[in-house]
Order: structure tokens, then sequence, then C-alpha cells
């Protein structure tokens, strides 16, 4: 069947090209949405693999080294620098044993970058036992 609308013979109308043009915009909007929230999610992944990495690189330093006990300040943060230091915040606390103090410290190692990821661990004083540092 022929179409003779204004003499035109093929073609689509204005009519079908708004339809599809709505229909493709319903199709479109809910992907497209989906696809900026799933860049967000995988920008803080991101961010959150790098935080585990710094507070890990930072716990395996201080764990082969050792803590030194005159870099604590009284506010109990370590406060030796070494390589990715910068990007992890230390405490540092002695644990006592029946009133004995061991030359263990309860440390705490915190991301810069994201407070949420943390680890504490137990490590011994530099020096302590067979000259090594050495976590718990």
């Amino acid at each position: 069947m022929k179409r003779k609308i204004f003499g035109n013979k093929g073609g689509f109308t204005l009519v079908e090209v708004v339809a599809a043009m709505v229909v493709l915009a319903i199709i479109a909007a809910p992907v497209g949405g989906a696809l900026a929230v799933s860049w967000r999610v995988n920008a803080y992944a991101d961010r959150v693999m790098q935080a585990r990495l710094d507070v890990s690189t930072a716990a395996e330093t201080l764990m082969a080294k050792g803590i030194d006990v005159d870099k604590i300040n009284a506010d109990n943060y370590y406060t030796e620098s070494f390589p990715g230091s910068e990007k992890v915040i230390i405490q540092a606390k002695s644990v006592t044993e029946s009133g004995l103090v061991n030359n263990l410290y309860e440390v705490t190692i915190t991301s810069n970058t994201l407070n949420s990821v943390s680890v504490t661990t137990h490590i011994r004083a530099m020096g302590v036992g067979d000259g090594e540092g050495s976590g718990t």
C-alpha cells in the first residue's frame, strides 16, 4: 500500500520519528543511569583497594622493623617516617600483662584517605627478642 502525503512516496512521518525517539529515550535513560552508578561504585572500590594496600604496606613494614619506642609521642601517635607512612595514621600503645610491660604494642593503622579502612595488630618494640621486630 502506498501512502501519499504531500506527494511523499516513501520514508517516515514526523509522528513515527517522534514516537521512535520517545521509545529510545525510555530505554536509554535507565541504561545511562546504571552506567553512571557503576562508574561511581568502581571509583569508590578503587579508593578502598588503594587504602587497604597503604594500610597493609605500613603494617608489614612495622612488623618487619618493630616499633621504635622513642618515636611514640605523648598522644600515642607513631611519628617515624618510612615509605608510605604519609598515607596512614599510626597509633601505638603499650600492652601490659599482669602489670608487667612486655615491650608489646597494640598498633592501629588507619588510612588517611578512608577512615573506614584500618587494622589493629600487636607489634614488638625494636630490638626485642631475636633483634628484629615481630608482629603477632
